[in-house]
């Protein structure tokens, strides 16, 4: 897939209509981005996301999950308000260094070259299939329709994740999260 801008994907995949409605302040998703402190760019492109989600399976597997998440609002703020190019290696590697330096020691050239090269290495085409298949096999699993998708894991054993697709208020996301957690 080549960048394209997001008014002529959006044109492509639901039609002119919802397009239009990209740039109308009183639409659904501008309410709910302000309400939550998002300003959409609504001039950026879009580009394939395989590079930024090997990227967040490198990160996860190399650190923890809490540094794939700050990489991901990283890349959400870069991407949704800043309009960066999430499929360029350069912007990537931007992203996530400073989440893999190793900040018991004095940063080095060494550790620059290495962390490029193990960057590189996890945005190979083979790594970025083997997540593509990892996330075809978890749309199958949960039935994704739609982004953002969540999938809440719930603290009761036996219990099935509550997973659902769409933008939701603040308050609805809380009451499942509590749900889940036996809140």
């Amino acid at each position: 897939m080549q960048p394209e801008s997001i008014e002529q994907h959006l044109t492509k995949k639901y039609g002119p209509g919802i397009a239009r409605s990209l740039r109308d302040p009183n639409s659904s998703l501008n309410r709910m981005g302000r309400e939550n402190g998002i300003h959409w760019n609504h001039d950026r492109n879009v580009y394939p996301t395989q590079k930024a989600h090997a990227l967040m399976e490198f990160v996860q597997q190399r650190k923890s999950k809490e540094e794939a998440n700050q990489l991901m609002e990283i890349m959400y703020k870069a991407y949704f308000e800043d309009g960066a190019d999430i499929a360029d290696v350069n912007v990537l590697k931007g992203f996530a260094k400073p989440l893999l330096a190793d900040s018991s020691s004095s940063s080095s050239s060494s550790q620059d070259t290495e962390i490029d090269a193990a960057i590189e290495s996890a945005l190979s085409v083979e790594n970025q299939d083997k997540v593509t298949a990892k996330v075809n096999a978890l749309r199958t699993k949960y039935r994704v329709s739609g982004v953002p998708h969540f999938i809440i894991e719930s603290n009761t054993k036996g219990r099935p994740p509550a997973t659902f697709s769409g933008a939701y208020p603040v308050d609805v996301l809380a009451e499942q999260l509590e749900e889940a957690a036996g809140i």
